[in-house]
């Protein structure tokens, strides 16, 4: 039995977090069973995913199956989706109202769902994982190893670190609980926006198609920043926008926890390890200046050039302070140390906090094999039922950026936010 790692993980375990990832292919996916063999002949070094989930005591273990057990599990795990879908969006809405909310512990923790007609000539295929077992850039990290042929250069982007950089962010988990308690995320201020509405149940909108390239030449150089600086700077105008169209009168601090990817640059195949590795900073952008009557007459350009001061000097501290791995060492040690009972309240604030999230993902540059066909477009998001969200993630792949909102229970209406962006977006490029 493989111990699960204490800390985030052991925490996503028990608030039953699911992340999806769903890949549409370039050309139909002709033998629905190649993904079954692909799974087969690409985990065999990868034991978590061949493993069903145990728990004893306080602690959760992996239990490896046999060959033939893992086969029936995985029969079980894969199935087609019965439904028609006219284009992408519907097969988010489709997600959202039929979100699979818990996985049987006694079985392997992810599931596959494969519709093999979802257009004239394309395949779409779903991976939902417990985020327990894996994070994010893990999952496009396995995406990359499920290949028969690895390839280094087609993972996911990852920051390499100096060897002073590496040296103090060992050192300083030494500190690493009192580091947690001390940048403990404050409480969210309430809004119009952010009042629960029961009524209100899940969305996820999803942008319209972007290519990383043109948006770097045409947009990301003209006003010097990256695309998570643009993503971000174009989300604070369209909440603006949002906001005054919808009479909101209150909302003008934009709040989340930033994910940030602690790995280290992979370089083979074996290096590949499915746990969490993600640390979350929370994020405050006070963005009441871009309601000012004298900002609202200028031109789209200087509004986006105000709107990126408004954090520049926030991500230069994260990027500078870079205490990640010291709070995901506090987290193991106090799920280590703490009765169940107590665990449960770190749960709780756990989830209260990633409520408003952002997320931006940094995927393989070329098409990945899923089954038999190549991968052309991807996206991910993840659900815990019981909670209200406010959830941002952006995910690069092929060349291709998608963007999307999820909302829960709150008095925001993610396809009319959206739609304020991809108007914003689309002014830039023809701006140019």
């Amino acid at each position: 039995m493989i111990k699960v790692q204490d800390g985030p993980d052991t925490l996503f375990y028990r608030s039953n977090i699911i992340t999806a990832f769903h890949v549409i292919t370039k050309t139909k996916i002709k033998d629905l069973s190649s993904i079954k063999q692909q799974i087969m002949r690409n985990t065999q070094g990868m034991p978590e995913m061949r493993s069903k989930l145990i728990k004893v005591f306080n602690n959760f273990y992996y239990k490896k199956l046999s060959d033939e057990e893992f086969e029936k599990h995985l029969d079980r795990a894969i199935s087609q989706i019965p439904d028609e879908f006219k284009n992408e969006q519907a097969l988010l809405d489709y997600l959202v109202t039929n979100q699979i909310k818990d996985l049987p512990r006694d079985s392997i923790q992810y599931r596959v769902m494969i519709k093999q007609d979802f257009s004239s000539d394309q395949s779409v295929v779903v991976f939902l994982f417990y985020h327990g077992l894996i994070d994010g850039v893990g999952c496009l990290n396995l995406f990359c190893a499920l290949q028969d042929e690895f390839d280094p250069q087609n993972l996911p982007f990852v920051r390499q670190r100096s060897l002073l950089e590496s040296v103090k962010r060992y050192a300083a988990c030494i500190l690493g609980i009192y580091v947690h308690l001390k940048y403990k995320p404050q409480q969210y201020r309430e809004s119009q926006i952010t009042q629960i509405v029961e009524r209100n149940k899940p969305q996820i909108t999803l942008s319209k198609d972007m290519k990383v390239d043109e948006l770097k030449q045409k947009i990301c150089s003209r006003f010097g920043c990256s695309i998570n600086d643009l993503l971000l700077g174009v989300c604070l105008i369209a909440m603006r926008d949002y906001c005054l169209v919808q009479n909101v009168t209150d909302h003008t601090l934009f709040e989340f926890m930033m994910a940030i990817n602690q790995r280290s640059p992979v370089n083979k195949k074996s290096d590949i390890r499915l746990f969490n590795c993600t640390i979350a900073n929370q994020i405050k952008i006070d963005f009441a200046c871009l309601f000012n009557p004298d900002l609202l007459n200028v031109s789209l350009e200087q509004q986006l050039k105000e709107s990126l001061k408004l954090f520049k000097d926030k991500f230069q501290d994260i990027r500078t302070q870079d205490l990640g791995l010291c709070d995901i060492t506090a987290l193991k040690t106090l799920v280590y140390f703490l009765p169940d009972i107590l665990i449960e309240t770190q749960i709780e604030e756990l989830l209260v906090h990633l409520r408003r999230a952002w997320s931006n993902l940094n995927g393989s540059p070329k098409p990945l094999m899923i089954g038999d066909a190549y991968s052309e477009k991807m996206m991910f998001c993840s659900y815990a039922d019981q909670y209200d969200n406010m959830v941002f993630n952006s995910l690069s792949h092929n060349g291709h950026l998608r963007f999307s909102l999820s909302t829960q229970y709150l008095n925001l209406d993610s396809k009319k936010f959206i739609q304020c962006f991809d108007k914003i977006i689309e002014q830039l490029y023809q701006s140019n």
